[in-house]
């Protein structure tokens, strides 16, 4: 090893060593292998186990289904609000990869999704994008595509306009909010495909009905969408 390199890895050791490495959630000490977050606090997450779109209050909003299924990894509690602030305002973008490994592995073990064609993720505001420097619909796509063989295209669905912060508006607001808020900017890019669209969070579905219904019209054989989480009570849910 480099003198450099050993010097980097001894002053890692000795920080760690004096300043410990602690779970953001529970404080816990961290083990080598544990990023940020515990395993112990990961294990207590809920998982969503029935993931039927029909729950969604969207559809009860809406009265229609663009969206041929909706699969989300875990309810939104406050850890896992805890673990997407971080990702998207702390810019903790290890914690995408993470997410995307079990995203892919649901994606894997349902036929419906792993025969998909194309992962598109929500696209952001230019003006957001630019300010967060990323998009973690776009982090948490390509990890899932680095585990699932799955193509990803973020240049086929566009965000056109600056809506209203979604969190201070009602399911039915929340659905003319971003009605128009989105195009398709090539339509032979997703024409005759199953494609599935990637966010984060899954409260009304407002977002991802919007999307899906522009890439039905454009020519899109079905929508499906994943999130890592679905808020249980949109009403009292938080966005992040």
């Amino acid at each position: 090893m480099p003198l450099y390199n050993w010097g980097v890895s001894f002053f890692n050791a000795l920080l760690n060593f004096i300043y410990p490495p602690i779970c953001i959630c529970c404080e816990a000490r961290l083990q080598n292998e544990e990023k940020l977050f515990c395993t112990n606090c990961w294990q207590k997450v809920e998982p969503v186990e029935s993931n039927n779109p029909d729950e969604l209050t969207a559809l009860k909003v809406w009265g229609s289904l663009p969206l041929e299924k909706v699969k989300s990894l875990w309810w939104f509690d406050d850890f896992i609000q805890n673990v997407i602030h971080e990702m998207k305002y702390n810019r903790k973008l290890s914690l995408a990869k993470k997410l995307g490994v079990d995203l892919a592995d649901s994606i894997l073990r349902d036929s419906d999704f792993a025969s998909a064609d194309l992962l598109i993720p929500v696209p952001l505001h230019k003006y957001k994008q630019r300010e967060r420097g990323f998009n973690q619909s776009l982090l948490l796509a390509k990890s899932i595509a680095q585990n699932t063989g799955l193509a990803v295209d973020d240049k086929v669905l566009k965000r056109v306009q600056k809506t209203q912060v979604q969190a201070k508006l009602n399911a039915e607001q929340r659905m003319k909010n971003v009605d128009t808020a989105f195009e398709v900017v090539d339509g032979n890019r997703v024409k005759n495909k199953k494609v599935i669209l990637i966010d984060d969070v899954c409260t009304t579905g407002a977002t991802l009905f919007a999307c899906a219904n522009v890439l039905l019209n454009a020519g899109c054989d079905q929508v499906l969408a994943v999130t890592v989480a679905k808020a249980r009570d949109f009403e009292h849910s938080s966005e992040v």
